[in-house]
């Protein structure tokens, strides 16, 4: 039994074709916002680099009626251990505090003891004390390859006064927490002396590198191997920012403790390390693009950044230049939040300072760092809050999202959250700001790493695109926050969580401020973003999913005609039922011709404008399958095997996604239908032209709704292809298959890819009939792939969009 391609076929490539066409602009929509540096560049004013001083930089929400949209969730607070809490009395000299966000970890140290704890659920306490003495920085660092046992997971670098030791640290794993348990090996695996140097922080690359900030104002870096060498040893302290040789220099001629590093941070991205001074002096040193080398890029003083800030921002208010100094922290910009700016500075006024790395002319890959960007704090706008970040101590960088924390008094920090996730694609950064109290001084400040496929649901971006485009897959951010108190967890939400919250609030009511959050973003934002809590089947219960279809249909607008005359013909008995009709009228800017045979023979104007509900189902399914949609099936490498880009596990997200979108259009059509008002066609003038609109959006709906059905079914298959070896069922495939499929995308195989699918079944067939254990478990699974019934005639036939009878032969 084969399958073959169909001459006549029950469904109109056309139909398919038409809706294809609506996701591509959806796509191309998305994919065309600006990016950090354009955004910055677009904002700024008076010929300067400065942004932050206009009322549009920091939009108010209040002046458009969402004063009640939560900016943050609430703040979850974890105290510490009570046994650690009463370790505080018996502090002689030091105390230091710390964040361990891979594991889950806080930090301690009292003296010469460190005490660990999971900052999640304040419990698994742990503590070492095999120090003589006080401990001064922690750090956790991911162990070279092949050095050390594989039970080794990481490597806690512990710098005291005189020494580094490094430790081996291992896990008991329970459920789905692979760090639920943490021991500490008792013997160092490598301990050596700092030569009198005090190591003042750690900080480790992902290839296992381990560097220190010195307070004699030098980066050093911990180099160790699994075998002895360099003169009969298996680790070294290597001096990087001064001589690869300097550890055979005694300590009484090297350069004075005047500018002591007091941060490190790493861009793995661009494989760079920072190094920022107390005095305010940044570094940067290039680690080679495999992150094995080191080679020194260049250095600015806190001198030359304030004098080429009050030089760049050109600026007719007469800001003080103390707002530019001193230098507080600084905080990478990875490649894939902006292609140009590399690192952000904040000051103590919270003036955030965006440089540019430039690219070497001569040898080398980076040249110099350069102050791009000038953004003032909220506070600066004439007509906004006068309250301004003062006395700012550490600060934070995720996503777009800024934390800075600045010192109110001994008990109480106040953290300032910067975000533009509030907005969608816009033409100049806009951003909302919050304060919160925390209880105590905040020692450390870190993004806590969500298990996600974020970046990998995200394709054919150049940077991340706005959290609106991707809030889909975007995990909530949480921002960890320590204290003498415990820890503190502030969750940033993303506007899915905000019209979330305005449905609970609501009562199951059409409030305005639901109704403002649709202008706000626009009616196709609203509801692509309604459609996240409508159509997901995990994580949103019933009512809210109600609630959230009801603010669709009522918010969401109504197609219009764009221009012509109108025809008094018939448009069919269905012509004045639109799918997604409503009491509300707007218009959209997404149109496309439609063919009159299609309506009936009804002669039609050549566009119309769609509703925002049109317009949010395509941006919703745009976002769902951007990876999949215009992107190869297969990897484009020179193995003589084909291998699907997608993995089992991708594609059942895939599918589950967008079978909550199918299910939606499946169960709202008879509602939809059923509500609407029973005008006549055969009106004339504007309330005709409405019902034509409304016959052709209709139309273009229900083309939308079959191009899910296809996509659901094609990754139904696919995933069918990938459990049973895809590179092994492609194995016998034809030769011009073979080389249709390398050039096919997820587009043409649902569109137009009816002789490839048949060529796959017919593949994966032969393959399988030609053992009877394996056609069996094939057989066994066919409620899992429709397709498969279908060609191996069980009664369940489920997949007659693909196949039909006709084409088993």
């Amino acid at each position: 039994m084969t399958a073959s391609s169909s001459a006549n076929k029950p469904i109109s490539t056309e139909s398919l074709e038409n809706a294809a066409k609506n996701i591509d602009s959806a796509l191309q929509s998305d994919r065309q916002y600006s990016e950090l540096d354009a955004l910055l560049r677009n904002a700024r004013h008076a010929g300067g680099t400065l942004t932050g001083m206009t009322d549009g930089d920091y939009p108010s929400l209040s002046s458009q009626g969402l004063a009640s949209v939560p900016l943050i969730g609430p703040v979850r607070h974890v105290p510490l251990p009570a046994e650690l809490s009463e370790q505080f009395a018996h502090v002689q000299c030091n105390c230091f505090m710390g964040l361990l966000p891979t594991i889950q970890r806080g930090w301690v140290t009292i003296d010469t003891e460190i005490y660990f704890w999971n900052y999640e659920t304040g419990g698994d306490l742990a503590y070492y004390e095999g120090l003589a003495e006080v401990v001064l920085s922690v750090g956790l660092v991911v162990p070279k390859p092949g050095v050390f046992q594989p039970h080794i997971k990481f490597l806690l670098v512990v710098c005291t006064a005189s020494e580094v030791v490094v430790l081996g640290v291992t896990f008991e794993s329970e459920a789905d927490d692979p760090y639920a348990l943490m021991h500490l090996q008792p013997n160092p695996l490598f301990s050596l002396s700092s030569d009198g140097i005090n190591m003042v922080q750690v900080r480790g690359t992902p290839e296992g590198r381990i560097f220190l900030a010195g307070a004699n104002g030098h980066l050093y870096e911990l180099q160790y191997q699994s075998y002895l060498s360099w003169f009969g040893k298996r680790c070294k302290l290597v001096n990087q920012s001064s001589s690869y040789f300097s550890f055979l220099v005694p300590s009484a001629l090297r350069f004075g403790e005047n500018d002591p590093i007091v941060q490190i941070e790493y861009d793995p991205t661009r494989q760079l390390l920072y190094t920022r001074s107390d005095n305010g002096s940044i570094y940067v040193y290039d680690l080679a693009e495999d992150g094995q080398g080191i080679s020194s890029v260049c250095s600015i003083s806190q001198d030359a950044i304030l004098s080429e800030a009050v030089r760049a921002a050109n600026n007719p208010h007469g800001l003080d230049s103390s707002n530019f100094k001193p230098l507080v922290s600084i905080c990478p910009i990875k490649k894939s939040e902006s292609v140009s700016l590399a690192l952000l500075g904040v000051t103590s006024s919270g003036v955030r300072l965006y440089f540019s790395i430039n690219a070497a002319s001569l040898g080398g890959r980076y040249s110099s760092l350069s102050l791009a960007h000038i953004r003032m704090p909220p506070g600066f706008a004439p007509n906004g809050p006068p309250q301004r970040p003062l006395n700012v101590h550490l600060a934070n960088l995720a996503r777009g999202n800024v934390q800075m924390c600045m010192s109110q008094n001994d008990s109480i920090d106040v953290v300032w959250s910067i975000s533009p996730d509030t907005f969608g694609i816009t033409s100049s950064l806009q951003e909302t700001s919050i304060t919160t109290a925390i209880e105590g001084r905040v020692w450390a400040l870190e993004e806590s790493p969500e298990p996600c496929l974020f970046e990998a649901k995200v394709a054919g971006t150049r940077t991340l695109p706005p959290t609106i485009v991707c809030q889909h897959v975007k995990p909530v951010q949480r921002t960890i926050l320590l204290t003498s108190q415990g820890t503190f967890i502030l969750t940033s939400l993303r506007p899915v969580d905000q019209l979330l919250h305005l449905l609970e609030s609501s009562n199951g009511m059409d409030t305005e401020a639901i109704a403002n959050f649709y202008k706000l973003h626009s009616e196709k934002e609203g509801c692509a973003t309604a459609l996240i809590l409508t159509c997901n089947s995990v994580g949103t219960d019933h009512l809210i999913a109600s609630s959230a279809a009801r603010s669709f249909f009522k918010f969401g607008g109504e197609p219009t005609l764009r221009s012509g005359t109108f025809s008094n013909a018939s448009v069919g008995q269905t012509s004045n039922h639109s799918l997604l009709a409503s009491s509300n009228t707007t218009m959209l800017n997404t149109s496309q011709s439609r063919d009159p045979a299609q309506l009936g023979g009804a002669i039609m104007p050549n566009e119309v404008v769609y509703s925002g509900k049109h317009a949010g189902i395509c941006l919703y399914f745009a976002r769902l399958l951007a990876p999949l949609w215009d992107g190869k099936l297969v990897e484009d490498n020179q193995t003589p095997h084909l291998i699907s880009r997608f993995t089992c596990d991708d594609l059942a997200w895939f599918t589950e996604q967008l079978s909550g979108l199918k299910s939606f259009l499946d169960d709202y059509a008879p509602l939809s239908l059923s509500e609407l008002p029973t005008d006549s066609p055969h009106r004339a003038g504007p309330t005709g032209g409405r019902v034509q609109a409304e016959a052709l959006e209709r139309n273009s709906v229900l083309q939308l709704r079959l191009l899910v059905q296809y996509s659901v079914e094609a990754l139904e298959l696919w995933r069918e292809l990938c459990e049973y070896q895809f590179h092994l069922v492609a194995e016998r495939l034809p030769a011009n298959i073979k080389e249709d499929l390398c050039r096919t995308t997820f587009r043409d195989l649902v569109v137009s890819g009816k002789q490839i699918t048949v060529a796959l079944i017919n593949a994966l067939m032969e393959r399988y009939f030609g053992d009877s254990n394996l056609t069996d478990a094939l057989s066994a699974r066919y409620v899992i792939c429709p397709v498969l019934p279908i060609m191996l005639e069980f009664p369940n036939k489920n997949c007659s969009l693909y196949f039909w009878s006709q084409d088993l032969i």
